[in-house]
Formats: C-alpha cells, sequence, structure tokens
C-alpha cells in the first residue's frame, strides 16, 4: 500500500509539473531569442533592445549566461530588435509584427568589429511556431480588412482556423455559431482586449450550465441571430480591430472558463502618425431581382436600402508619450422579411363569438385558401429595420515603466423584426457597454506585472409593440395559427480584476496571476392570459382546452468566479522546453437575490421555491486543471509530445 500510496503521489507531482501552455500573453506578446557569435556561441551580457516603431517605445535587456533574453511582455504592434555588445558590430532585425498571444523567437549572430561600424539585418520573424503549443490562428489587421465579410461580421473570420465551424447567422448556443474541434459554442470564452466581452444570459462555464444562467455569449448579441434576432454590428466595429486570435486546444493555463476555444480581440490604438478611414458599404434593391415567392404572389420587388458607414481617427497627443484613438460605425437598413402563417378565413371570423373575433382580428386577411375553408394562408411582405451605432474610444500613456490604456465600447441598437400580425413588430433596444483599465509596468526588464479591471453590461427590453394593449391572445393548435406575443426585459453585468507577474529567472520564465469576476444578471418576462383551444369546433364553442395566466418572472442572481493559475516556461536544454502549470477556479453558486423556483425531479410534490440568497446548486471546490506538454527541437523543427 505504500507503494501505491507514493506512486500515486508521483504522478500526481508529474501532471502538476507537465501542464500545457502555450505561454501567451493576454493583453500582449513576447519575444525570446539568443545571441550568438559567428561560431554559434553564446554572447553574454549583451545588451538587446526591442522598439515600437509606430510609438518609438523603447524595452531593454541583457543576454544571460547562455546568450537567451527575453521580453516577457510587449503591446501587440510593429517592432524591430537590435544587439549590440562591446567588440561586435551591431546586429538588427527587419520589422516585424507582433501579435496579442504570441511569442516569436529570434536568434541574432554578431561578428567581431566596431558597435559604430555597420548594422548587420537578419531575417523577420520565423513562419513557424517554434516556442508554445498551443493551436490557434492570428487574424491581423491586414485580413480583417481585405476579406469579404457579408455584413462585416468578424466571427465569419474565425472559420479560417482549421476545425473551427463558424456560422455568425446560426442561434447555435446563441455564441455567433462558433465550434471549436467539435466542443458546443458554450463552451467559448470571449475577450476583447483580456476582459470579458460575453452576454449574460446563456452559457460560458461549468457555473453556467448548472445554474442555466450566465455572462457567456458574444456582447450585445454580437453575432447575427440569437438575442437581437437580427442585430448587424458585432460586439465591435471590423475597423477598431487590430487583430485577434482564436485558439481552439492547448492554450495556456492563463486562460480559463473554457471548454472551447478561446477568442481575444485587441483593439487599434493611436500611434506617433495621425491615421483616419472613412467608409461606406451599401446594398440596394435596385441593383437585385425580385424574389420567386413574391412573383408568385404578384407582389412588388421588396425595398432594400442597406448602409453601413464610419470613420476613426488615431495619432498622438503627445509624441512617443500620449495616443488616442476612436472609431464610429452606424447602421441603417430596411430589408424584406416576408411572412407567412395560417390565418382565420372571413367565414370562421363570422361564426365565433365577439370577443374572439376581436382578437383573431389581429392576424391579417387570407392571401390564398387552404383545403379547409375555415383556414387560410397568407403571405406578406414586410420589413426589417436596423438602426445601429458603435463608438470605441481608446487612450494609451506611456510613462517609462509604465503603460496606461483605457479604452470604452458603446453599442447602441435600435432594430426590428416583422410578425405575422402587421401591428407588432418585436422590438430590441439593446445597449451594450465595455470598459477596460490596463496598467503595465516593467518593474525591471526581468519582472514584469499586470493589471486589468473591466466592466461589461448589455440590457435590452425585447417585447411586442402591441403586447401592453393586447390583454389576452389564443392558440389554436389545430390549425396552426396564435396570436401570442412576446415580452422580454434583462441586463447582465460582469466586472473583472484580473492582475499576471511574470519574471525571467535563469533557465525559468515564471507567471503567476489571479482573475475574479463578479457576474450579476436580471430578468423580467411575462405572458398575457393565453386561452388555448385544441381544435377549430372548440373555438367556436368557446370552451378552450386550457387557460392560463403566467404573472411573470423576475429574477436576479449573482455569483463570483475565482481563478488562479502558475506556470514555468523551463528550457531544459537547446532541444527540450518543458512547458508546465496549473490553474484552479472555483465559481460561487448562483444565489437569488428574489425568490426563483426550480422545476422539482418529482412532478406530484411542489415546485420548489429557493429562497432569497440560497444557493441553486451544490459548489465545485476540485477544479484543477493540470494539462502536460514538452516540446523537443529538431535541426529544422519543434514537435510537441502530449504525456
Amino acid at each position: 500500500m505504500k507503494t501505491v500510496s507514493r506512486l500515486v503521489v508521483c504522478v500526481a507531482a508529474m501532471s502538476l509539473l507537465l501542464v500545457s501552455e502555450s505561454w501567451a500573453q493576454i493583453s500582449g506578446g513576447s519575444v525570446v531569442g539568443s545571441v550568438l557569435d559567428s561560431s554559434g556561441g553564446a554572447i553574454v551580457g549583451a545588451k538587446v533592445t526591442a522598439t515600437n516603431v509606430d510609438r518609438n517605445d523603447v524595452s531593454n535587456t541583457v543576454t544571460d549566461e547562455t546568450g537567451y533574453f527575453e521580453f516577457p511582455v510587449l503591446p501587440a504592434g510593429r517592432y524591430v530588435l537590435e544587439a549590440e555588445n562591446a567588440g561586435f558590430q551591431r546586429a538588427k532585425t527587419a520589422t516585424f509584427s507582433l501579435s496579442s498571444g504570441t511569442r516569436p523567437r529570434f536568434d541574432l549572430k554578431m561578428v567581431v568589429g566596431q558597435v559604430t561600424e555597420s548594422v548587420q539585418v537578419v531575417d523577420a520573424a520565423p513562419l513557424v511556431n517554434t516556442t508554445t503549443a498551443d493551436l490557434g490562428v492570428v487574424i491581423d489587421q491586414s485580413k480583417v480588412e481585405a476579406l469579404p465579410l457579408n455584413g462585416r461580421d468578424f466571427a465569419s473570420l474565425v472559420g479560417l482556423q482549421a476545425g473551427v465551424y463558424a456560422n455568425p447567422d446560426s442561434a447555435n448556443g446563441l455564441r455567433g455559431g462558433i465550434e471549436f474541434n467539435g466542443a458546443s459554442a458554450f463552451g467559448n470564452n470571449l475577450l476583447m482586449d483580456g476582459v470579458d466581452m460575453s452576454f449574460g444570459e446563456n452559457s460560458g462555464s461549468a457555473s453556467d450550465k448548472a445554474a442555466g444562467t450566465e455572462v457567456g455569449r458574444a456582447a450585445g448579441n454580437a453575432t447575427g441571430n440569437g438575442l437581437g434576432r437580427g442585430s448587424l454590428i458585432n460586439v465591435i466595429s471590423v475597423e477598431a480591430i487590430q487583430e485577434f486570435k482564436a485558439t481552439g486546444s492547448a492554450f495556456s493555463a492563463e486562460y480559463g472558463r473554457a471548454t472551447g476555444g478561446v477568442v481575444n480581440l485587441t483593439t487599434k490604438s493611436g500611434t506617433n502618425q495621425f491615421h483616419g478611414t472613412l467608409f461606406e458599404f451599401f446594398r440596394n434593391d435596385k441593383l437585385d431581382a425580385n424574389s420567386f415567392f413574391s412573383n408568385r404572389a404578384g407582389l412588388a420587388k421588396p425595398a432594400l436600402r442597406w448602409n453601413q458607414f464610419g470613420a476613426n481617427l488615431g495619432g498622438p497627443i503627445k509624441r512617443d508619450k500620449l495616443f488616442f484613438f476612436f472609431n464610429y460605425e452606424g447602421a441603417r437598413v430596411t430589408q424584406n422579411s416576408p411572412q407567412t402563417g395560417n390565418v382565420p378565413s372571413a367565414l370562421l371570423l363570422s361564426m365565433v363569438t365577439p370577443a374572439i373575433r376581436q382578437n383573431l382580428s389581429l392576424l391579417p386577411a387570407p392571401t390564398s385558401p387552404t383545403s379547409d375553408p375555415l383556414v387560410g394562408f397568407n403571405y406578406h411582405n414586410d420589413s426589417r429595420k436596423n438602426n445601429e451605432n458603435t463608438y470605441v474610444t481608446r487612450g494609451d500613456m506611456e510613462l517609462g515603466k509604465q503603460r496606461l490604456s483605457l479604452r470604452y465600447n458603446y453599442n447602441h441598437q435600435d432594430f426590428s423584426t416583422p410578425n405575422l400580425i402587421p401591428t407588432s413588430a418585436s422590438i430590441f433596444p439593446t445597449r451594450f457597454h465595455n470598459a477596460e483599465i490596463a496598467d503595465t509596468t516593467s518593474i525591471s526588464p526581468a519582472m514584469v506585472n499586470e493589471l486589468r479591471l473591466g466592466f461589461n453590461r448589455v440590457d435590452e427590453f425585447r417585447h411586442d409593440t402591441a403586447f401592453e394593449t393586447t390583454p389576452n391572445y389564443l392558440t389554436v393548435t389545430g390549425a396552426a395559427f396564435s396570436t401570442g406575443m412576446d415580452f422580454l426585459k434583462l441586463n447582465s453585468a460582469s466586472y473583472t480584476v484580473a492582475d499576471n507577474f511574470t519574471a525571467v529567472r535563469g533557465r525559468h520564465t515564471l507567471k503567476t496571476g489571479f482573475e475574479i469576476r463578479s457576474l450579476r444578471t436580471y430578468r423580467v418576462d411575462a405572458k398575457s392570459p393565453n386561452s388555448t383551444y385544441l381544435t377549430l369546433a372548440q373555438l367556436i364553442a368557446d370552451t378552450p382546452n386550457s387557460i392560463s395566466v403566467d404573472l411573470g418572472q423576475q429574477r436576479q442572481l449573482r455569483d463570483t468566479d475565482f481563478g488562479f493559475f502558475v506556470q514555468d516556461n523551463w528550457r531544459f536544454s537547446k532541444r527540450l522546453q518543458v512547458s508546465a502549470g496549473l490553474r484552479y477556479e472555483y465559481f460561487t453558486p448562483f444565489a437569488g437575490a428574489w425568490n426563483v423556483a426550480a422545476t422539482s425531479k418529482d412532478y406530484f410534490n411542489p415546485t420548489y421555491i429557493a429562497k432569497k440568497g440560497d444557493p441553486l446548486y451544490k459548489p465545485d471546490r476540485t477544479d484543477f486543471s493540470p494539462r502536460d506538454r514538452a516540446c523537443t527541437k529538431g535541426p529544422l523543427s519543434w514537435r510537441c509530445r502530449r504525456d
């Protein structure tokens, strides 16, 4: 037994030491490499400088006894590396782009000579990832701007990664239909500049599924369907996106809350040069043919007016020190949305009671008969209308060893979708707020601390326009028509505090940190009294099969999610690198600020009512996330083995 116990302890210890980790930065990237002489020997104590060419921001470090250097955290941007040492000519890279969540490697070779004599230019950024084990794709600004986007939704680009299915027009998981390697879209973690950008009514973490609600979907009805059934502008205008990275597997212990994938957007920021854009995208029915069904019904070609427009500007407030960026995008769209369905015929209206006739008169008249003389079929063209505006404001400040950034994103969306009842369109006034304050402090060339504060909030009041003036509605299941209407008011918010500390010590790059999210959701939904008739005979006799009254539900739930991690990138030798780490997460059970009903498993017993403050499920305090991966370097490539 003692031998078995010792074996279990050893296996557990190895699991903690071999956690797969991509060693990526959420809010920036890392640069690593070596400085070598012409014979391949290490140059100790060489000064290495990383210069952001757009902001003239300079970071310095020195090589260790093996010639290794590392810049643990650098903002995404364009950089040049330069190495110098007494008795050698300077070595300098070409300009390369550093993306958030990446860790490129550069090995600079120096030749004997005077420092001032000449500059040696070496290759640009390598195309093969040799330093991380994550499987992800960076979609940079050039791809975001150049690739065609129907509806200008960046989520379409996520599907460029192998193993990812992205259908922004799908309501699958209410997450834009993005699925990584077959995993549910409910398991995605969506971030903007490293802070939560999700919508709080559906999925995201393990606790969400237990509670049936959370902060988990792309914010502001991020994509196509879902919350608003048709908003156009995503979480953010594509013109304000610097890049984004979609990671489908083997992501770092720094990233949590995800069983599917991690998508992290990086917003644009100002530079030492003024840059601006003015744009307009339009579609018009003058360029379209009439649809088959409109022609068949003898209806004119429906109107289509689709305009998405905007502008942005970024630049210096004080060169090398203070920068700004502002983006605006608007959408004004009127497009056809055909409505079809069964409706009562004039004969049926003459046979029912006056009260029922008044209610059924909400439905339109038949445009064609059916095989039942009491039921007709209606087809008519109607319009979906969008009036949307989104704003992004960002400021960045360089303070020597500190970098501060402040960003605020606001979506103001008012759009409507028609229903079969012409006088009662569904309207969706939606407001989305997302803000971040970030502070990156270089304590020394080998120690960096990142602090992020985030706020994310979505408000929506989804309802049919005639809901409050219609005292009741009815449903005839046998004839497949209804006068039912919808009413839902909700808001959800998340507050994030996250801190990461990175230190380079010899052959080890150590990183530790935490993330705390406070999640709050409030919801009110209601329905008018409903009379359900199984057959037309019951409707004519006014003998409903059932009558229900839903007084509405009010629900306010809260929880707090904690995540802690530690990870180590151990350069065991020039040909072997071990990435190790561990993440621990704890999700407090959702608790209701008001009484919340929970359906009993035994339908013969009364429904359980959770009292104010009661947890809705038992917590899990054993959520450790060990993974393992080691990388070996061959003559031409790196291979990673999962243990």
